[in-house]
C-alpha cells in the first residue's frame, strides 16, 4: 500500500510539472499591418477602452488593465501613447463614451483627430478563460483589433489573434490566483505590442 501511495503522489507531482512545462506562449494570430504603418508608423497613439465581447462578460474588470498594460508595451517600444484617461475625459466630453465598438471602423473612424493624436486602436475581446490558471498558469484568450490613422482614416493595423499565454511569460509565474491572472492580461498585452514594430 505504501509503494503504490509513493505511486500516486510521483504520478500527480509529474502531471503538476508537466503542466509547469511547455511554451509559454501558444499564439495563432492573424494579425496584419497596412503598408502604411511600415511606411510611416504612428507615435501619438490613443488606445480606446476595451470591448468585453466574451460570454457572460468573462473578462471583466480586466479590461482596463489590458489598456493599460498595453500603454506601457508600446511606450517600450518607442511609442507615445496618449493617457487613457485623457482619452475617456474627451470621449465624455463629445459624448461617444460607450456609444460604439472600438473595432467598428465606422466609430472609430468618427473619433479620429479627437486626441491630438497620429492614429486611434482598438480592442475587442472576444474569448478570456483563467479557470485553470492555478493548475496550468495559463490563460486562453482571443480578441480583436481595429488600429487607424487619424489624418486619413486608414485602417493601419487589424485582424484577430489568440491562444494561450503563461503568467509571468518565460520567468515564474505569481504564486496567488489573482495576481496570476494579472499577469496573464499583462503578456497578452506584451504579445500585442510584440506584433507592431520598434520605433527607431
Amino acid at each position: 500500500m505504501r509503494r503504490l501511495a509513493k505511486t500516486a503522489v510521483l504520478i500527480s507531482l509529474l502531471s503538476f510539472a508537466a503542466c509547469q512545462t511547455g511554451p509559454a506562449i501558444q499564439v495563432s494570430s492573424g494579425l496584419r499591418l497596412a503598408p502604411a504603418f511600415t511606411a510611416a508608423p504612428p507615435s501619438q497613439i490613443a488606445i480606446l477602452p476595451v470591448e468585453d465581447g466574451t460570454a457572460g462578460a468573462a473578462l471583466g474588470d480586466l479590461a482596463p488593465r489590458l489598456r493599460t498594460s498595453f500603454q506601457r508595451e508600446l511606450a517600450q517600444r518607442a511609442y507615445s501613447p496618449i493617457a487613457p484617461d485623457y482619452v475617456d475625459q474627451r470621449l465624455e466630453a463629445i459624448g461617444k463614451a460607450g456609444a460604439g465598438s472600438p473595432v467598428d471602423p465606422t466609430f472609430v473612424g468618427g473619433l479620429k483627430g479627437g486626441f491630438q493624436e497620429e492614429a486611434l486602436v482598438g480592442f475587442r475581446v472576444l474569448r478570456w478563460d483563467d479557470s485553470r490558471i492555478v493548475e496550468t498558469r495559463r490563460a486562453q484568450f482571443s480578441l480583436e483589433v481595429l488600429m487607424i490613422g487619424a489624418s486619413t482614416g486608414e485602417t493601419l493595423w487589424s485582424g484577430q489573434i489568440g491562444g494561450a499565454v503563461k503568467a509571468g511569460g518565460e520567468g515564474a509565474s505569481p504564486l496567488t490566483r489573482a495576481r496570476q491572472i494579472e499577469a496573464a492580461v499583462d503578456e497578452v498585452a506584451r504579445v500585442l505590442a510584440s506584433e507592431l514594430p520598434v520605433r527607431v
